[in-house]
């Protein structure tokens, strides 16, 4: 008895459903069971427990052999093509070995014969039953726990894989931009503005800017190092990137756009901030599948505490928001809840890796922001971005105006480490147009082969960072190694953790990321050039 109470207690009570034609006995094995804390209801027939069975959750079922209108297996079989038969215990008052079998065969988990000690028996029978069938519950829903965990593995895999091939097509392809964008910048400076070449050639510019952009988007989900935060202009950021963002979401949806007067200064990594936008765009259009509207704006708000307990994990203070809105299928309430939760998503499978939103809210948090939510089903969502606001001294996404005549060199020497040829070779070009001495080096060895030899004359090496021989980090030691003073410029194309930012940033290194134009490359140098004076 004590062995069955432990085992009662460890099964959480569940119904059981009691088909048997005896009204005495029915009634006897009901209360039986509800003695020991197990639910129990009953019926007279076999057609009363299909139907039954079919519209409530049952658990187990008691089943007489022999009913008035069918026969017990009749009714298992009936259940099967109804709605998928349901556990059962054969009870019988005869003690037909043939039966038994048969019976077990159909699925029966125990085969009682009434009579004699059979009430005493039947409780220890049914919590034994229901302990084995919550364990086969339990097992199943851990094999599809594990079967989920093991695609989300997949998928992140999969996404890994992804970012690694995107830094290698971005290397190549920023190598490619870098080369066009400069040759044409520079056949644009020797141009009348006047003359149809330039206005082609200008052409040329636009479609590589959109391109290096385009690389760029292709690398946000990716990115993994340290952010580089900046004071910069929600407005502008937002601005420029809706430029693009109607080629994403498809004509079918219109964009509407209601910026603040004001100037929206945070501190923020450029890139994580329009991996939100990008984010939240691509989750608004993909709630708008037969089309609709997108609004994005901007505020300036001053947060109160008796506006914060409205706003969970907010807090006081003055704050740039950020908005989108879109007018598509909308989320309930548990959705809402949800929606942050890595590898949640409400898409069909294979159409989306449930990663999107809670990187937004990792991006946000990391921002020391926070992200409210308002949807309800068939009117649409809202989603807004709150950043603390900076102050617009400090801005430092502006652009300082220097005019191309001051970024002249005055016969400095500069020594360009490039493996690719074509942009060691417009580098140097630029460069000597522009007033400087060129020494030029495809690999780590050389460029420390032309130092030794020019030590005295080389006042600046701009080095690709990933090289054949040797990193533009270990050939930055060794200069440095040989003489203290000597400005370092690194470059790449790569994004992430294959460039290494947050060593270039503690090593005191000015950074150009490719594709660069020449009026960054001869901006850099010239700044690079007056930290050494």
């Amino acid at each position: 008895m004590k062995n069955l109470q432990n085992e009662r207690e460890a099964t959480a009570p569940q119904p059981v459903l009691v088909a048997e034609d005896d009204v005495g006995l029915n009634r006897l094995i009901c209360k039986s069971l509800v003695r020991m804390g197990i639910p129990a209801d009953g019926v007279m027939t076999g057609g009363e427990a299909v139907s039954r069975l079919g519209s409530n959750g049952y658990a187990l079922l008691l089943l007489d052999y022999l009913l008035p209108d069918m026969k017990g297996s009749e009714v298992v079989e009936k259940l099967r093509g109804a709605n998928g038969t349901v556990p059962f215990v054969v009870m019988t008052g005869h003690g037909d070995q043939q039966v038994a079998v048969d019976m077990m065969k159909l699925g029966a988990r125990e085969y009682l014969v009434k009579g004699g000690d059979f009430i005493e028996r039947l409780p220890q029978a049914v919590a034994r039953v229901l302990a084995q069938v919550d364990t086969e519950r339990k097992l199943s829903e851990a094999r599809q726990q594990t079967q989920k965990l093991e695609e989300q593995l997949r998928q992140a895999q999969k996404m890994e894989a992804v970012g690694v091939l995107a830094g290698g097509v971005a290397h190549d392809f920023n190598n490619l931009l870098t080369v066009i964008h400069g040759y044409t910048s520079m056949a644009l400076m020797d141009l009348d503005p006047e003359c149809k070449l330039y206005g082609q050639l200008a052409q040329v510019m636009r479609c590589a800017e959109r391109a290096g952009g385009l690389t760029q988007q292709l690398l946000l989900f990716s990115r993994k190092e340290t952010p580089r935060f900046a004071v910069v202009d929600v407005n502008l950021i937002t601005m420029e990137l809706t430029k693009m963002l109607q080629r994403l979401i498809g004509e079918d949806i219109a964009i509407h756009t209601a910026f603040s007067p004001d100037s929206c200064m945070v501190n923020a990594d450029v890139g994580n901030l329009q991996q939100v936008i990008m984010n939240l765009v691509v989750n608004a259009r993909d709630a708008m599948p037969t089309g609709g509207e997108l609004i994005i704006a901007t505020t300036l708000v001053a947060l109160t505490p008796e506006d914060c307990a409205a706003l969970p994990g907010s807090s006081p203070g003055a704050y740039v928001c950020l908005s989108v809105t879109d007018t598509g299928t909308g989320m309930d309430h548990d959705t809402v809840r949800r929606i942050f939760e890595p590898f949640f998503t409400t898409k069909p499978q294979g159409k989306g890796t449930g990663l999107g939103l809670s990187v937004v809210y990792g991006i946000v948090q990391r921002h020391g922001g926070w992200v409210h939510v308002y949807s309800e089903p068939g009117h649409g969502a809202a989603f807004k971005i709150y950043l603390p606001a900076a102050g617009e001294a400090a801005a430092s996404h502006a652009e300082d105006g220097a005019r191309p005549e001051d970024l002249q060199g005055h016969g400095e020497t500069v020594l360009v480490v490039e493996d690719d040829p074509e942009i060691r070779n417009w580098c140097a070009i630029a460069l000597r147009e522009n007033g400087y001495n060129v020494h030029e080096a495809s690999t780590a060895a050389a460029a420390l082969s032309l130092f030794a030899s020019h030590r005295d004359d080389i006042a600046l090496v701009i080095s690709d960072i990933i090289m054949p021989d040797k990193s533009g980090f270990d050939l930055a030691r060794d200069l440095r190694a040989a003489n203290g003073r000597i400005r370092i410029v690194l470059s790449s194309g790569y994004p992430g953790d294959r460039t290494g930012y947050d060593r270039v940033r503690k090593g005191g290194f000015a950074f150009l990321q490719k594709p660069y134009t020449m009026a960054q490359l001869l901006k850099t140098t010239h700044e690079a050039l007056q930290e050494r004076s």
